[in-house]
């Protein structure tokens, strides 16, 4: 399977708006919603505690999305692109036919 490398430099916040913004340049990926907005403060309550520098990436992932980083609405801590099964953290799956050498 062929692997893209890329290298980000920056800042927590920084790195997760610019991985959020190429994934959605490159792949139109999208931000999910919440079905109800006390599981967004649920869960940026525990990333804040838990999971400190994911916290920081989320906001950055709010920011290129042009999401208020205190709008309880949206899943900021995850931007999910037609992953077969669970994701790992700090990777990304693109399908095949969206590769340059469309390997199988």
């Amino acid at each position: 399977m062929p692997v893209r490398i890329l290298t980000v430099r920056g800042g927590n916040e920084q790195i997760g708006a610019y991985l959020a913004g190429l994934g959605h340049s490159d792949h139109a990926t999208r931000i999910a919603r919440y079905g109800d907005p006390i599981y967004a403060q649920a869960r940026r309550t525990y990333l804040e505690g838990s999971h400190p520098t994911l916290a920081v990436r989320a906001r950055g992932v709010a920011d290129a999305f042009g999401i208020p980083v205190d709008v309880n609405e949206f899943v900021t801590a995850a931007v999910g692109y037609d992953v077969p099964g669970r994701p790992a953290c700090s990777a990304m799956w693109c399908p095949p036919v969206l590769t340059t050498n469309d390997t199988r």
